[in-house]
């Protein structure tokens, strides 16, 4: 049966290149204290070894100490002597040097040979693994001499074997290898490296889900960051950059995380159960910024090239058991100065598109729902809002142009309001021989119901008495009692909204949890409506006698259960 390898081995190093203490005392009896040595590589920087060469690990020095010394009393780590031509293995991660971690790999070793019986040679391996067919020491009758190698374990255990003569053997650490640091103690890496990365990762698996660099956090700290990327504030410098081969390049500026794929460029995830406040899944920040802040984003997603509108720029998500930043929001962007918090873009020459786009998702059919959308193009026609279903707000629709004289002032035009959703047209006709008719244009007709059309008709120049004989979607008959012109103004009704009730159920003004406050963009009059419904308290606190009443509390503490219970 074929010996068990090491399934990951750094290698030991080869005697005649790497001797860090190369002395040689010719006596039977010496006094050999513990020293440091240098942990050796070649200038080529490549590494001969006694066995199987795996991923490179960071080196851990610790203070030297000698594990093995077989002039001691007999013992795992003492004597007897080594015989000749029989093998002792030595857990080294178990042995009284102590903090050496489990995860250890391959270890920093000096070794030393004394009161040698004759000449022979020092053989050093994996416990298990195949013995290798070169030495690590070289000795002689009553020589004692060292040699320092880096050596591959078997869960901590190494073998070492003395070949044809008997011989005291002394074995001293001063580091390991282990892809886990001492706590406290962080892996940096500092070099000058022109136009390339310092730091190169390369995953050439095809196997969905393989990672080129992964970083994890074992907990949830607050402001922790699993990845952390830095850059100098400067034209296209990056904190981290993200790439997949074949997608195009970047916009100009500078930019804390840049991604660029069909799946999505960067992807963060947060706890959703049990998350301390301050935790994100991707986090962007631009500051100290003294030139021209447009090209500058804490957050760029790209979605380009061939199929891209399969592609997602940055995608936020919520999931079922969320802790509010306020609760529940997949993407928040919070801007100041003059610059906002998200900023989406759909370039002119684009056949169509949108900027930013939110949307309310129906997962057993697939498909989205009301949406709303800032910057919409679709064609020749452009909108800088647009909504896919009802538009609410709580304050008026302006529209707003600028005075014709005071640069420091503007008209703001309020939209006209009502219990219904209306249409209307009008116009200026003349009755010839008492009568007149109006048609209906055909995009009136298109929207309006039939049932409640009304029609206002008013007399220009002189007295005449003047009425409606009948009315359609198709055409309205009009008489007089003389030949007058006159102005007219239809009205009518959605055909979607003709039972819209004005006053309905509802919960848009309905307090999110127990903490909520009254909301301040609200108008004085509609605050205090509140007030007085019974919603908030004067001092802006939730009623909690209403609460209770309504069953909002009971509503509060099922959520708050359900945030906290493990996801599934």
């Amino acid at each position: 049966m074929k010996p068990r390898r090491s399934p990951w081995i750094l290698g030991a190093l080869l005697a005649s290149g790497m001797a860090a203490l190369g002395w040689s005392l010719f006596a039977s009896f010496v006094d050999i204290p513990v020293r440091n040595w240098r942990v050796a590589v070649p200038a080529n920087g490549s590494l001969s070894t006694l066995g199987d060469i795996g991923g490179a690990v960071p080196f851990v020095p610790v203070t030297p100490c000698r594990i093995v010394d077989t002039r001691n009393a007999t013992g795992a780590y003492g004597g007897p002597k080594l015989a000749a031509n029989t093998v002792r293995d030595f857990n080294l991660i178990s042995g009284p040097c102590t903090g050496i971690p489990a995860s250890a790999t391959s270890f920093s070793l000096n070794f030393t040979v004394t009161q040698t019986d004759g000449a022979g040679h020092l053989v050093v391996y994996p416990t298990g693994g195949a013995v290798p067919t070169v030495s690590t020491i070289n000795f002689t009758a009553g020589q004692t001499i060292a040699n320092a190698a880096i050596v591959p374990a078997t869960a901590g255990s190494i073998s070492v074997m003395s070949a044809v003569s008997a011989t005291h053997l002394l074995i001293d650490i001063n580091g390991y290898f282990s892809p886990q640091l001492n706590a406290g103690r962080q892996l940096t890496l500092t070099g000058s490296v022109d136009s390339q990365a310092l730091i190169s990762a390369t995953n050439t698996s095809p196997w969905a889900g393989s990672l080129a660099i992964k970083g994890t956090l074992t907990s949830a700290p607050i402001a922790g960051a699993a990845v952390k990327g830095v850059a100098p504030n400067g034209d296209t410098t990056y904190g981290v950059l993200g790439e997949i081969v074949g997608t195009v390049g970047y916009p100009h500026g500078s930019w804390g995380v840049v991604g660029a794929g069909k799946s999505g460029g960067v992807y963060g995830t947060a706890p959703t159960a049990g998350a301390t406040a301050g935790v994100s899944g991707v986090v962007g920040e631009v500051y100290d910024v003294v030139h021209n802040s447009f090209f500058h984003a804490g957050v760029t997603g790209l979605s380009t090239g061939v199929n891209s509108s399969n592609g997602t720029g940055v995608i936020g998500r919520v999931g079922t058991a969320t802790l509010g930043y306020p609760p529940g929001w997949g993407v928040v962007g919070a801007g100041g100065d003059g610059f906002g918090g998200v900023h989406g873009v759909v370039d002119v020459a684009s056949t169509s598109g949108r900027a930013v786009y939110g949307a309310i998702f129906k997962t057993s059919t697939v498909s989205y729902q009301e949406g709303g959308i800032l910057g919409y193009k679709n064609g020749g026609t452009s909108y800088g809002v647009f909504s896919e279903g009802n538009f609410g707000g709580t304050g008026a629709k302006y529209f707003v142009e600028p005075h014709p004289s005071d640069p420091e002032k503007v008209i703001r035009y309020v939209a006209l309001e009502g219990p219904e959703a209306g249409t209307y047209f009008r116009g200026t006709g003349r009755t010839v021989g008492g009568q007149a008719l109006i048609d209906v244009p055909e995009s009136f007709r298109f929207v309006t119901d039939e049932e409640g059309i009304t029609v206002q008709l008013t007399p220009v120049g002189e007295l005449a008495t003047i009425a409606v004989m009948s009315q359609d979607l198709k055409q309205i008959v009009v008489r007089s009692s003389k030949d007058v012109a006159f102005h007219f103004q239809v009205n009518g009704v959605r055909k979607a909204f003709r039972d819209h009730q004005p006053v309905a159920e509802g919960s848009e003004f309905r307090p999110g949890s127990a903490k909520a406050r009254l909301p301040q963009y609200l108008p004085e009059a509609s605050r205090q409506r509140l007030v007085d419904n019974g919603t908030y308290n004067a001092d802006g606190t939730v009623n909690r006698r209403t609460a209770d009443r309504l069953g909002w509390t009971r509503e509060w503490e099922e959520k708050a259960k359900a945030a906290l219970a493990p996801a599934h």
